[in-house]
């Protein structure tokens, strides 16, 4: 693996992995089965700032991002959908989105996907079954907020206040 800092470094062309810097942010690049990925791994380091990826930990960077990709992209695996849905939450958070978006995610992965098509081979998912889930859900939702509002009517500790 290896990190340039400008294209006179003379690099191969066959070398399996490069990183290198474009308008001051590190980007590696490398091959996954037949696919080439390049992907943004941070901010180049400023000479005397605490802010930034030296080379080094740009290189790590890459390697780590290269393992979860490798890791996630494999040919022939009879996915369910709560499998497929799992490895896109973990590559989401690899490219690095927020804490609380990643929990969100897998709550609804968790809450709805699961549910309903969790155990369903991904490939052998039909559109009907899609708009099944969607319908379940869409009734579940109403009657959760029927039934809010059930309780907030019954409970008088949560009634508005007459005047």
């Amino acid at each position: 693996m290896l990190i340039a800092s400008d294209r006179s470094a003379g690099f191969r062309r066959t070398h399996p992995a490069r990183g290198y810097v474009k308008a001051g942010n590190w980007y590696g690049r490398w091959w996954v089965g037949d696919q080439r990925v390049k992907r943004k791994l941070g901010a180049v380091r400023d000479p005397g700032s605490r802010t930034g990826l030296t080379k080094s930990q740009a290189e790590r960077e890459m390697r780590r991002r290269m393992d979860a990709e490798t890791a996630s992209v494999s040919v022939g695996d009879r996915l369910t959908v709560s499998q497929a849905g799992e490895r896109l939450v973990d590559q989401l958070e690899v490219y690095g989105l927020r804490p609380t978006t990643i929990a969100v995610y897998r709550s609804l992965l968790r809450t709805h996907l699961g549910q309903h098509l969790g155990d369903r081979e991904l490939a052998r998912v039909t559109p009907g079954e899609v708009e099944w889930m969607i319908a379940a859900m869409s009734t579940k939702r109403r009657r959760t907020q029927a039934h809010q509002q059930c309780d907030h009517a019954a409970r008088p500790d949560l009634r508005p206040r007459q005047r």
